[in-house]
């Protein structure tokens, strides 16, 4: 447990007490153990000397009737204590390092629990929405309900307990007061996952067992991991009889969801591998006004269904067959990457694979630990990460500074000509790349990329905003119709609807995207689609943005 910020006023330091015990000298006509006892009776306890209590006398240290205070015990001892009368209106208790009070633990969610003071002496307690729960006596707290606090409430936290002193308020009598917002209002239950039917006999003849590998299902969430503090895992199984999961690494599903009365699709890259079957994972990064990635982050429990459909996309390894890979992500553009990267590890395949990532900070970096476990397990599986902004932590950093660079990948990857390179992340991150390559004479028709913004990853893009766009779109083939602003790319638009269109660099070069289409198709002069192309009508989808109604050959 540390905390990240200094609290001058929040109770007597470690230091206090260990001045009046040690400093002064010993009387010799005393044994160490009396005179040890006398100093201790002669100090007013404070929450950080109540081991000493326990070891000296086994009593509650005396308490100042005056304050308020919050001590947080684990393992039995008070590990820090707070004068609430000094602290400010509201404070948050979790992993997160910008909360109050840091909590350490893996069942501790980032931000858990806030207090909150109304008035003089009202106190109120409230669960942020954690994973594993809060609980006043046996009960789970509400989500985000206020709970009166009262002289001698405990709440129980993984690994740490929350002990109320509030001299003013009502004592904890033995015949405990019924609490009226967890008697009065029906508790929502977080239903466990079932025990999985899948039985040995059955996994030995999978005859009997159904491969999921296309069309729309109902997944049951069987579990929810932080990853960091803005982005989580849903672990998603079969919501009754077992399946095992049938797709690429690389590839996404789309989300068939119903939010505040609203028909919405996303569709999310899976971050897990067919090497594991059994499981589908999705990680999902909340982003500011993301309708699908804030909802799935604040609402989604475990034992929730969601409904989905897939999977799909061709930004996968396996469309391009190699002995040399290079990864390169950027922040949630990690999420495609960490599929083809635990594939190629489980598996043991004849692949040489580097992996080079970026984010902001190194309390930002997903995946962190299980990378760096798989590159010191794998041979052929080598990571480099970098972070581009300073942070306010205690956390050390060793690794790479900056963006991704020259001087970055000939030092990890001097080779990199050799190798196929696959790529994700933000827009901005992918244009520099491709620059940078370019410089650097890569082969662009080993360069795959995958859109970051169009809720491949957890960027996601509201369809529905497109409803407001002064362009009319028609997918021929597809039979949709769709509006738009003219801002995203004919490819982007096609797969935020869930209609497949072949690519590969996303970049104007391969011309896999290639479809005619009629209509005002703006492309970059850079593209390299020839003039006869162009007279037949062809335009490149991944760089052609529509300037007036187009209909579309897909």
């Amino acid at each position: 447990m540390s905390r990240k910020k200094k609290n001058n006023n929040s109770g007597n330091s470690n230091s206090n007490w260990a001045e009046k015990l040690f400093d002064e000298k010993i009387p010799t006509k005393t044994t160490l153990a009396d005179d040890l006892i006398a100093k201790k009776k002669a100090i007013t306890p404070s929450g950080s000397a109540f081991w000493i209590d326990q070891l000296f006398e086994g009593k509650t240290p005396v308490q100042n009737t005056t304050q308020h205070k919050l001590q947080v015990i684990k393992n039995g001892v008070v590990v820090y204590e707070l004068n609430l009368n000094e602290a400010k209106a509201e404070i948050t208790l979790g992993r997160h390092p910008d909360t109050d009070i840091q909590l350490e633990g893996a069942r501790i969610s980032m931000f858990h629990v806030a207090i909150v003071r109304k008035g003089e002496d009202d106190y109120f307690i409230l669960d942020l929405g954690s994973e594993s729960g809060s609980f006043l006596n046996g009960n789970q707290l509400l989500v985000k309900e206020a709970t009166h606090l009262r002289d001698g409430y405990i709440i129980e936290l993984p690994n740490f307990y929350l002990k109320f002193i509030l001299p003013n308020t009502p004592a904890l009598e033995a015949e405990r007061e019924t609490i009226k917002n967890l008697t009065d209002i029906t508790l929502r239950s977080i239903e466990k996952p079932k025990s999985c039917p899948l039985m040995s006999h059955l996994i030995e003849d999978r005859d009997n067992v159904t491969i999921w590998s296309k069309g729309t299902t109902v997944l049951r969430v069987a579990d929810i991991v932080d990853e960091t503090y803005d982005t989580k895992t849903f672990r998603l199984i079969s919501n009754e009889k077992p399946i095992l999961f049938s797709y690429q690494p690389g590839q996404f599903i789309t989300f068939l969801l119903t939010i505040n009365g609203e028909q919405v699709q996303r569709s999310y890259s899976m971050s897990s591998s067919p090497s594991r079957p059994h499981t589908l994972e999705l990680t999902v990064k909340r982003v500011p006004d993301g309708l699908v990635s804030n909802w799935l982050c604040d609402t989604v429990r475990v034992g929730d269904k969601l409904k989905v459909k897939g999977p799909s996309g061709k930004f996968t390894c396996f469309n391009y067959p190699s002995n040399k890979i290079m990864f390169l992500a950027a922040g949630s553009g990690i999420t495609p990457i960490m599929s083809m990267a635990r594939w190629i590890t489980d598996t043991a395949t004849d692949i040489d694979a580097k992996f080079i990532a970026t984010f902001k900070t190194p309390s930002e970096i997903i995946f962190r630990k299980e990378l760096e476990l798989m590159s010191a397990r794998h041979s052929n599986f080598r990571i480099a990460l970098s972070v581009t902004a300073r942070w306010h932590s205690t956390e050390f950093w060793t690794g790479f500074t900056g963006r991704i660079n020259q001087q970055m990948i000939d030092i990890v990857a001097p080779d990199f000509r050799e190798r196929h390179i696959f790529m994700c992340g933000p827009d901005a991150f992918m244009e520099e790349m491709k620059a940078m390559l370019i410089k650097m004479d890569f082969p662009m028709a080993n360069l795959h990329s995958e859109s970051f913004g169009v809720g491949r990853v957890a960027a996601g893009v509201d369809t529905q905003a497109d409803t407001e766009g002064q362009y009319q779109i028609k997918f021929t083939k597809s039979g949709i119709e769709i509006k738009t602003n003219g801002k995203k790319s004919l490819l982007d638009l096609a797969e935020a609807h869930g209609i497949e269109l072949d690519y590969s660099c996303r970049a104007g070069y391969c011309g896999d995207c290639k479809v005619k289409a009629k209509g005002n198709v703006k492309m970059p002069a850079g593209a390299e689609i020839s003039d006869s192309e162009k007279a037949e009508g062809f335009v490149y989808t991944c760089c052609g943005f529509p300037q007036g109604d187009i209909e579309v050959d897909a």
